[in-house]
């Protein structure tokens, strides 16, 4: 087998020596290592296995006991195995090396990778009741429930937030981990208003939305939710967090109330009348239009916030009140 990468580490996450590690840590290899161990198991253990019922007895039967038979156990046991050991490494190099440089033949998504990165953010969010569903648990035929979000898209928003910035994304927040070498084992800021913020706009005014306009545009992607979070954020800086949770309250009131105040219709009219570079310029779009929104405005005023559109007659009618 190819040489298995580990790391030696220590308490506080780095050692000079390999010899003084007190603790060591696969980097990569475990697939491929857990397989040979169980074959080796098979090879020696074989029909007890099947008793202990490790085993299914027609799967060994059918498929494994005659590869077995013609095993040396004492031979396979004193092979010996390469490593390539990496030490004067911290954690977050570990886990550089574990989500980057991992040999196997399926590619990490940048989700997952970005996931594992905010293992305790995740679960502060999950311990503080919001529902979301973490990409590595996911089965491949699995459908997110209309309630829940996904657990990377509400990482991506909640820097959103504390960076006031609706352009964060993905790729960009995991290679800023890495790069920045950014300790994964705790959240490094004060979490308690994003928080109050994020049980919002993923409990109330979510199901407000999915119950009024049947619709899942806050939770089926990172885009309108983080540029969401982004305005929140920028407009408590501009007058202060209390306004703010007036404001979004006064976001869920108007929903629950009827009042269509996020005109999803005219909202995907501008969404599909950008050609080119969709992605950042909806994430300010929709920034913008919270921003006035949150200011007084009754209604998101997209066509106000994308002047440079071509749009059509439906909402044309919006160009009229624009405030220059």
């Amino acid at each position: 087998m190819p040489p298995l990468r580990v790391a030696a580490v220590a308490d506080k996450g780095v050692v000079e020596d390999p010899k003084l590690a007190n603790d060591w840590t696969l980097i990569d290899g475990l697939q491929r290592t857990t397989c040979y161990i169980i074959a080796v198991l098979m090879a020696a253990l074989g029909d007890e296995l099947v008793e202990m019922g490790c085993i299914d007895e027609k799967i060994w039967q059918e498929t494994f006991r005659t590869h077995a038979a013609k095993c040396d156990v004492n031979e396979l046991l004193h092979r010996q195995q390469q490593m390539e050991v990496f030490y004067r490494i911290n954690i977050a190099g570990v886990l550089h090396f574990m989500l980057l440089l991992n040999g196997a033949q399926r590619q990490m998504t940048a989700k997952i990778q970005l996931e594992l990165m905010n293992v305790p953010l995740i679960k502060m969010l999950q311990d503080e009741g919001i529902q979301l569903v973490k990409e590595q648990d996911k089965a491949a035929d699995y459908k997110l429930e209309r309630a829940s979000f996904k657990g990377s898209n509400l990482i991506v928003g909640v820097q959103g937030y504390v960076q006031k910035n609706p352009h964060v994304m993905t790729n960009d927040e995991k290679e800023s981990f890495l790069s920045d070498e950014r300790e994964y084992l705790e959240p490094v800021e004060d979490m308690g208003d994003v928080i109050k913020v994020l049980k919002i706009i993923t409990g109330s005014l979510h199901n407000a939305v999915l119950q009024r306009l049947d619709s899942t545009v806050l939770s089926e992607g990172e885009v309108f939710t983080t540029a969401l979070m982004a305005a929140a954020a920028k407009y408590a800086d501009m007058t202060s967090f209390g306004q703010l949770m007036e404001a979004l309250k006064r976001l869920v009131s108007d929903v629950e109330s009827g009042k269509d105040p996020l005109a999803l219709k005219t909202y995907w009219e501008v969404y599909g009348g950008i050609k080119s570079g969709k992605g950042r310029k909806i994430r300010s779009i929709i920034c913008s239009a919270f921003l006035e929104y949150f200011r007084g405005s009754k209604q998101l005023e997209w066509a106000e916030n994308a002047p440079d559109l071509r749009i059509g007659p439906s909402i044309a009618r919006w160009k009229s009140s624009v405030r220059l």
